[in-house]
């Protein structure tokens, strides 16, 4: 380990002593503090939580920047929702009620694997308005599913496949709504630095995504055609769900009004921070939720998180944006089109198959272009052509986290990643050039 770490000084002691693209001895340690930290997020070498508080402490002496913008994460409304979301997911958890409310549905709806498949895309759309936090959401929703397909017998290649499916439609449907991963989503316009409500991300993603989503599913039938052909419903395994109590209806009930309150966001002006206090607040009444469920927070992510966002005001307080940036524009052609497009997207998907972690990627790369600029083309554009190039788009576990959680849970394998993971790079590039950007000039955001 120790030897591990010397390794991954040599490039940072290398930046700090050449100094360069004519960077100040500041700007270049302030670079080798980023790349080594980098470094350490990508190898696991030092843990995240210790490698960002180092980045942190090295931004705040010597980035230049204020400390309101190193620290603006934990000092936005962000952090509340994300915060709270954990809580709220877990007193959901708490409660039971999507075991008694998805099993019927299970039962009475698997009738045929397309039946079947389309309940579990209906699971994964409804969840997103019920339960904030994207991990919890797909835990609960992932052991659901794979407890049942134990009980009624499915064939484990098969039950895996779904599994998988599950996940990977989770991704997809993620990308339709800013709440569809709260971290992910918030944090990828706070990167961009641009006002994108809840009705213009539906504007911009909803259509185009249902048919992304239409492909994916279609891909899935293709590369796993000869396991899913095996899927049979039997009658006799039919199983009784049980039945919702006075409390449980009244825990619905909560949940619904807070759901509610989220939907409604446009009409009532009470901010996504508000509500989740006041969901979870609701939930403590009850007893649902207690003090015990502030071990679901992650704390870890918080600080990965506060690192992450910092990076791109650091880089531009400090000059390094000026000086290391100029060949990232040079990388792109200078006209927009097709080739710019196809340029930004293999830039993504480059960056994101090394660094792996969506957040990282995202946290260096939309910065970076709004800092050099977008040769006048809508911000927006070029932040969600990022954005899908990064998240719709992985070959290993570690390339999404949601991914990662699964694979760890053991409810899929690393193969099934991989096998559909290769042809999923080109539908992501087709789907940008011929769905996305033709949606993009119709509602007129090119």
């Amino acid at each position: 380990m120790h030897k591990k770490i010397l390794l991954s000084l040599m490039a940072p002691a290398l930046i700090l002593l050449t100094r360069p693209l004519g960077m100040t001895l500041t700007q270049s340690l302030v670079s080798g503090t980023l790349v080594l930290t980098i470094i350490w997020w990508v190898t696991g070498i030092v843990g995240k939580t210790k490698a960002s508080v180092m980045m942190l402490l090295v931004f705040s002496i010597f980035g230049g920047a204020p400390l309101v913008e190193v620290f603006r994460f934990p000092l936005s409304s962000n952090f509340t929702v994300i915060f709270f979301s954990f809580i709220f997911s877990d007193g959901i958890m708490n409660s039971g009620l999507t075991k008694k409310l998805m099993e019927p549905l299970l039962q009475r709806y698997s009738k045929t694997i397309h039946q079947l498949m389309g309940l579990i895309l209906l699971l994964n759309f409804s969840l997103v308005f019920m339960i904030p936090q994207p991990f919890s959401r797909l835990i609960i929703l992932g052991m659901l599913l794979n407890h049942y397909f134990e009980r009624i017998g499915l064939d484990e290649a098969l039950g895996q496949v779904l599994l998988f499916f599950t996940f990977t439609s989770s991704v997809v449907i993620n990308m339709m709504f800013i709440r569809g991963d709260i971290i992910l989503n918030n944090a990828l316009l706070a990167f961009a630095g641009i006002e994108v409500t809840q009705a213009l991300w539906i504007k911009v993603m909803l259509v185009p995504t249902l048919f992304f989503l239409a492909l994916s599913y279609g891909l899935t039938h293709l590369v796993f055609r000869r396991i899913l052909r095996g899927y049979s419903y039997d009658r006799e395994k039919h199983l009784e769900g049980e039945q919702l109590s006075r409390k449980d209806l009244i825990n619905l009930a909560l949940v619904v009004a807070t759901v509610l309150l989220w939907i409604t966001e446009a009409y009532h002006g009470i901010s996504d921070a508000v509500v989740i206090v006041i969901g979870t607040g609701m939930l403590a009444l009850v007893r649902v939720v207690t003090l015990r469920d502030l071990k679901a927070v992650n704390v870890e992510l918080l600080v990965f998180i506060t690192a992450a966002f910092s990076i791109g005001s650091v880089m531009s307080h400090s000059g390094i944006a000026g000086v290391a940036l100029a060949p990232l524009s040079r990388l792109l052609p200078q006209d927009f089109g097709g080739l710019y497009l196809m340029g930004l997207i293999l830039l993504s998907m480059g960056m994101h198959m090394v660094l792996g972690s969506n957040l990282t990627t995202l946290s260096l790369l939309v910065p970076s272009l709004m800092i050099v600029g977008v040769n006048g083309i809508s911000p927006i554009a070029v932040t969600f052509t990022v954005y899908l190039a990064v998240t719709g788009h992985y070959i290993l576990p570690f390339h999404n986290v949601l991914l990662l959680v699964g694979n760890g849970k053991g409810f899929f394998l690393d193969r099934h990643i991989a096998r559909y993971g290769i042809p999923l790079t080109v539908l992501v590039v087709a789907s940008v050039l011929g769905i996305y950007l033709p949606w993009w000039r119709l509602v007129g955001i090119i």
